[in-house]
């Protein structure tokens, strides 16, 4: 289980994530967060989320690791998060305030 954020939304129940060990991976978002499930649970770019490893499946060069989705954070949880855990969140937080003021750019 690994925190990662949201970079690219693919679309069909997949999307791209940044984690916290600066790997790339494909989340494949299961029923669960999909159709009515969602309102809670809303998955756009920025979004921190737990994803679960496939360790059963392999790899091919070139291509990106797959991964399920576990959880979407909140905001609120997002600061608990950083507060609780010993880990470096630098890798989430930079890919997310890059994305956010290269798309603020784009539109002005």
């Amino acid at each position: 289980e690994i925190i990662a954020s949201v970079n690219k939304d693919y679309g069909n129940g997949r999307c791209q994530t940044t984690c916290i060990d600066g790997k790339e991976r494909i989340c494949i978002i299961r029923n669960k967060f999909r159709g009515r499930g969602k309102k809670d649970n809303l998955v756009s770019m920025g979004t921190w989320v737990l994803i679960g490893r496939r360790d059963w499946e392999t790899t091919r060069d070139g291509k990106l690791e797959n991964c399920d989705l576990l959880v979407v954070y909140r905001e609120d949880e997002k600061k608990k998060l950083m507060q609780i855990c010993d880990n470096d969140f630098t890798a989430i937080c930079n890919i997310y305030n890059f994305n956010f003021y290269f798309n603020l750019y784009k539109y002005v």
